[in-house]
């Protein structure tokens, strides 16, 4: 059990055994929790649109073909998303920050102009794991 998942579980218990007090609390709880995942999916979403209108799109998707049943920014967009939602994370002392799932790197660079960038390296894992991909 998560240390928020026996906070909760502690709030409930109090709220049915201390009364209003612990009920603000429990609600209040819930509430962050709220804000802290819609605040995770808006990043998210707005690094997959970066990325996708930088130069990812034409060097990987269209000129690499390495994305097959990916043919628009919008599609390339949702599919970085998901990967830095949902994927593994590498967070790196360049302040560069790797998100890897399905064979999918997401490099994401506050420095670079686009962002960063989206692609499925040869090595794959293997260069996820090992940080070998500057």
């Amino acid at each position: 059990m998560t240390v928020a998942e026996k906070v909760k579980s502690a709030l409930t218990w109090a709220k049915g055994n201390l009364g209003t007090g612990a009920a603000k609390a429990s609600d209040e709880l819930i509430s962050v929790e709220r804000v802290s995942e819609t605040g995770a999916k808006l990043h998210s979403s707005l690094v997959g649109e970066e990325i996708a209108s930088g130069h990812a799109f034409q060097k990987h998707v269209i000129d690499q073909k390495e994305f097959p049943g990916i043919t628009t920014r919008e599609q390339f967009a949702r599919l970085i998303e998901d990967v830095v939602q949902n994927g593994q994370k590498r967070e790196l002392t360049n302040g560069k920050t790797y998100y890897w799932k399905d064979g999918t790197l997401v490099i994401r660079n506050p420095r670079a102009i686009d962002g960063g960038t989206a692609y499925r390296p040869v090595e794959g894992m293997q260069d996820f794991l090992l940080g070998r991909i500057k």
